[in-house]
């Protein structure tokens, strides 16, 4: 088993570091869903023609 864990030991970590990445990105784009935020266009609601998918009349 310690073997396995030198042999491999970079490609442990690097996933390691892509899971993490992906965890903190989810997290984020759920709290930012939870805020009422939405990151789908960037640019303001004013003539936006799916704007009633993000803010229910």
């Amino acid at each position: 088993m310690i073997t396995f864990l030198q042999e491999n030991l970079a490609t442990i970590l690097i996933a390691l570091g892509i899971l993490l990445v992906v965890i903190w990105v989810v997290h984020f784009l759920i709290n930012n869903r939870k805020k009422g935020k939405t990151n789908s266009c960037g640019s303001g609601c004013d003539h936006c023609s799916s704007s009633h998918y993000c803010h229910k009349l």
